[in-house]
């Protein structure tokens, strides 16, 4: 135990603390999120009949990317 003493405008005061206690535990590492599903693929466009000019009708849209998945909020902190 450690005395520390403070100046109280007249006299010193003895303060008596105690020990201090020992540092917790670190907590586990939350989970990984699961990966996110893959984007559909886009249909082909239709060929265009060929012209005078010879074009062609473009292809279609490609699809979107899936979401990626996500980290859970919850991680263990453990206890000190």
């Amino acid at each position: 135990m450690a005395v520390i003493k403070y100046w109280n405008g007249s006299s010193w005061i003895p303060i008596v603390s105690g020990l201090q206690g020992t540092q917790g535990t670190t907590g586990s590492q939350g989970l990984q999120g699961t990966q996110g599903l893959q984007g559909l693929q886009g249909t082909q466009g239709l060929l265009g009949l060929q012209g005078t000019s010879g074009a062609f009708v473009a292809q279609g849209v490609q699809g979107t990317q899936g979401v990626q998945g996500t980290i859970p909020s919850t991680i263990d902190g453990g206890t000190p």
